[in-house]
């Protein structure tokens, strides 16, 4: 049984892979996950991770002053677009994806990119996400520079074994979905000292129950595939209990 739940995870995680990536609308930050935020990665488990950009419409830029034409100072300019130039630091054979051909969004527009690829070492890495923003001119003829600035993710890649490492078959424990961000499906992986039911709830981020399922487990390390079908994207929290105690893991659904 946990051989067929790893294959269908494996399979849920190639084919997310394959679609375009779409802006969560429930990101409001400019970059989300932020550049603070880890990702983690599974040696020989296919990753994915989506990115939403939302380009704000303006920004306060103090412009230096051309004398005698130009005083120069703070000034409030529209930002005429944004783009992901490159993406430096990923593991052999990851590639990246955006949704659209030129990875290039207008101010005020949310768009993603995707990261993809197979680990095939553990590591930490540091990818640099190299965007340029276009602002509009302060004045005629004085334009601003469009210099690409890194903002840095780190990718943790663990050994394939480490989910088993959070689990523990004598306690109650939750491990890390696998994948999320998911599409479709997702594999949870969690551990239980007796055999029992569990109770699993599937909340929004305003805490509402968008679904609910009822686990039959056995003493041990368990799996169970999680049918998305219906729910849509965006960042939501699943509550594990055995009505005495309760654990909470993150699930991101693109």
């Amino acid at each position: 049984m946990r051989k067929i739940s790893l294959l269908l995870g494996l399979f849920v995680a190639w084919a997310g892979s394959q679609a375009q990536c779409t802006p969560d609308p429930l990101a409001f930050l400019p970059l989300n996950p932020t550049p603070v935020d880890t990702l983690i990665g599974y040696v020989n488990v296919p990753f994915t991770q989506t990115i939403t950009i939302n380009v704000p419409a303006d920004t306060t830029v103090n412009v230096p002053a051309v004398p005698p034409f130009f005083p120069g100072g703070l000034y409030t300019l529209n930002i005429i677009k944004q783009q992901l130039i490159s993406i430096d630091g990923m593991p052999n054979g990851f590639t990246y994806s955006c949704n659209n051909a030129g990875c290039v969004w207008g101010g005020g527009d949310a768009g993603c990119w995707k990261i993809t690829g197979t680990p095939d070492q553990p590591g930490v890495f540091a990818l640099a996400c190299n965007i340029s923003t276009t602002i509009a001119d302060p004045a005629p003829g004085i334009s601003l520079p469009t210099t690409p600035v890194p903002f840095t993710y780190t990718l943790k890649v663990l050994e394939a074994n480490a989910i088993e490492d959070q689990l523990n078959e004598n306690a109650f424990r939750f491990a890390a979905c696998k994948p999320s961000p998911a599409s479709g499906m997702t594999m949870l992986n969690f551990s239980y000292p007796s055999n029992t039911q569990l109770a699993l709830s599937v909340l929004d981020m305003a805490g509402r129950t968008i679904k609910t399922e009822n686990i039959r487990t056995f003493a041990g390390i368990n799996s169970f595939i999680l049918n998305l079908s219906g729910i849509q994207p965006g960042i939501y929290l699943l509550n594990l209990s055995d009505g005495k105690k309760m654990l909470q893991q993150k699930l991101v659904i693109q």
